[in-house]
């Protein structure tokens, strides 16, 4: 790989989304050219592929929910998935290997969206522990800890009071 090949892959990792014909133009070369060269790219790094990466701020999300989420056994794995991939807030779910049966980050743009998501999820039959996590995308906004959400989810209303954390 040339320094051309090379500025056509960090154009394309600066925006995925630029043409050929749009890399063309910032590197002098035609629209043609740019594509022969990423071909001949993608011959040399058969793995290559590319993704959307979301600004979640841009689009209205505050704060990320990361649950890392254990199954009771193995037999409930199926139907805690099908359960975690109907929840209302979407996110991201992904199985794991070992401790974890599954890693879920769900994208919230109001603070009520964190107590439902809690009491979603308290109520899905098979879980047997749950650790939350957040990560606030916009640090100067003053949205409360986890701490301050947790009393709202009464035992009474849960199915599961063992998913409450006990340390914050």
């Amino acid at each position: 790989m040339d320094d051309v090949d090379i500025k056509i892959l960090e154009i394309l990792i600066k925006d995925g989304r630029k043409t050929f014909r749009d890399i063309g133009k910032i590197l002098g070369i035609s629209k043609d050219a740019a594509r022969r060269r990423f071909n001949e790219i993608k011959k040399k790094i058969p793995d290559l592929k590319s993704s959307v990466v979301l600004d979640f701020k841009k689009i209205g999300f505050k704060t990320i929910m990361g649950f890392t989420i254990r199954s009771q056994n193995e037999s409930v794995i199926p139907e805690v998935k099908a359960k975690l991939l109907e929840c209302p807030h979407k996110g991201y779910l992904s199985e794991q290997i070992g401790d974890i049966d599954f890693y879920f980050d769900v994208y919230i743009g109001k603070i009520e969206e964190m107590q439902e998501v809690m009491q979603y999820l308290a109520r899905i039959e098979g879980i047997e522990s749950l650790d939350p996590w957040f990560f606030q995308l916009n640090p100067d906004e003053n949205i409360p800890q986890l701490g301050s959400l947790i009393p709202t989810l009464k035992s009474s209303e849960l199915k599961h009071k063992h998913l409450l954390p006990t340390t914050l």
